[in-house]
């Protein structure tokens, strides 16, 4: 790890140590934000990307016990941090580095999961200061890295957030060096054209050039090249993996967090938008057909459906009478959502100047329903998902899709837009079993 390309605060409610530390790293090009403790008024909230944290560990008087210490910390880092900050490195500086792994505790606890360092690394300061008192930066960024490395998946996370960072600067930097040529267009130009490569008949846009510049991002960062001390990090972080599996409803969110995309518009290319209850009669009116009566016809096999359901019941309550067939069916289909998938091609620019949408009519069947069979060759399956609260599986079938959308369905509020690789696989299902999209037939 590399403290050069790090963006690092550093605190301390000494100033001269704050001072030492602040001009050893800016005599090294490092960029840090100073924050000289004294009590909550001398803190400001960051913004998110702090990746290396230096702070003294005794905030608290010098009287306090650890624990106290360790909790003033945590409330200072707390204050500090942004919400959504990413991974991040606490360097701890301390004459009792056997409180590093309770003060690690401590935030980890007070933080969360989300919030805490990755790692927490002690250093003394007296370790790392030569005869005139002045931090040895290149001491200290060696003991950095040596710590981390004995944390291998703290610094495989740190790696991979590294190398996404240099993805990004090394796409940015090979387009704007093209305005360095002789000749070459403006910046301005350029953006304009990267705006144009994406929909050349809509008026240039910023997510028009980050959908231009988007498969050469993903490229950089596979392709590039992974070192031997690299490998070897990686290699450590595996083999540190239990074997255990994910829970479904961590499986649920990592796929969410993978093939989700939380922004988008309704009218956006693979908005996902629930149907609340109270407008399925809208819904109903679309399809000209009561969209229950849809279920174990075009979704899911009703014989499996029920069978799981039962199967799901007599775990749950072994001792319990399992309702007959009527009542499990009416059990499953109050369970059950429904959602529009915006399906409109991204290049069909006629259907662009005539105003009109196309949605893939989907149900969302929570995983709690048990294991499900597809009705047919036509439907297609989602991994699962994380939905409207709900750990569900996203069912559709090309056999239900209307367009254009209805006025009282067109405005819903997306609970997020599939990512494209996912998006892909369903409109190939769906183009694959109709001539167009946009047909509606049962």
């Amino acid at each position: 790890m590399e403290l050069g390309g790090a963006r690092v605060i550093a605190i301390d409610d000494q100033e001269k140590d704050l001072q030492g530390i602040v001009r050893a790293l800016h005599l090294r090009g490092v960029g840090v934000l100073p924050f000289h403790y004294q009590g909550s008024d001398s803190l400001k909230r960051c913004g998110p990307g702090v990746r290396i944290v230096f702070s003294d560990i005794n905030v608290a008087p010098s009287a306090a016990p650890p624990h106290a210490q360790h909790a003033a910390l945590a409330v200072i880092l707390d204050a500090v941090l942004d919400e959504s900050n990413g991974p991040w490195v606490l360097v701890a500086w301390t004459a009792s580095p056997t409180q590093v792994g309770d003060l690690h505790t401590e935030l980890q606890k007070a933080l969360g999961p989300e919030r805490a360092p990755l790692a927490s690394i002690a250093l003394g300061k007296s370790g790392f200061t030569n005869a005139q008192g002045e931090f040895d930066i290149e001491a200290i960024s060696e003991a950095v890295r040596t710590q981390l490395q004995a944390d291998p998946v703290a610094a495989a996370v740190m790696d991979l957030e590294a190398r996404a960072s240099d993805a990004a600067h090394d796409v940015i930097r090979s387009v704007l060096a093209l305005a360095a040529e002789p000749g070459a267009p403006s910046i301005a130009d350029l953006l304009k054209a990267l705006s144009i490569a994406a929909d050349g008949d809509s008026p240039p846009s910023a997510e028009n050039v980050f959908q231009t510049i988007g498969p050469a991002l993903q490229d950089r960062l596979i392709r590039r090249g992974v070192s031997a001390s690299e490998k070897a990090i990686w290699d450590a972080a595996f083999g540190k993996a239990t074997g255990g599996g994910l829970t479904e409803l961590q499986r649920a969110r990592l796929n969410t967090t993978l093939h989700l995309d939380p922004g988008g518009r309704a009218d956006e290319r693979g908005a996902i938008s629930i149907v609340p209850g109270n407008l399925v009669g809208a819904l109903k009116r679309a399809l000209r057909v009561a969209p229950e009566g849809l279920v174990f016809k075009h979704y899911l096999k009703r014989d499996k459906a029920l069978k799981s359901l039962r199967a799901t019941k007599r775990k749950q309550a072994p001792q319990a009478a399992v309702p007959g067939d009527a009542a499990l069916e009416a059990e499953f289909r109050g369970q059950l959502q429904w959602c529009l998938v915006e399906a409109a091609a991204a290049c069909d620019a006629s259907n662009a100047k005539r105003g009109l949408r196309r949605a893939i009519v989907a149900l969302a069947v929570p995983s709690a329903l048990g294991e499900q069979a597809l009705a047919g060759e036509h439907c297609w399956q989602s991994p699962l998902l994380s939905l409207g609260g709900q750990t569900v599986h996203l069912v559709t079938t090309a056999r239900v899709t209307i367009s254009p959308v209805p006025k009282a369905l067109e405005n819903l509020q997306p609970s997020g837009r599939l990512r494209e690789p996912l998006l892909d696989g369903l409109l190939q299902q769906v183009a694959g079993s109709q001539s167009r999209l946009g047909w509606i037939y049962f």
